[in-house]
């Protein structure tokens, strides 16, 4: 979603899988992204909740993309 010049908002929903004693297991989470176009580079942040947790235990993500 568009909120500004050089800025969006989107929700999102994410499932991996890993391997666990022969087999494989799989976890989901969702949560929402935030992106803003910056003069150094698209500075992201990122707040995710597992699927089996309170929405106040979730993990902030930060990330800045930039070209050199």
């Amino acid at each position: 979603y568009g909120l500004a010049a050089g800025a969006r908002a989107y929700p999102f929903f994410d499932v991996g899988g890993y391997p666990d004693r022969g087999g494989w297991r799989f976890a989901a989470g969702y949560g929402l992204g935030f992106r803003w176009q910056t003069r150094v580079g698209v500075l992201g942040v990122d707040y995710g909740v597992a699927l089996d947790e309170s929405p106040l235990r979730g993990k902030i993500h930060l990330n800045l993309a930039a070209g050199f």
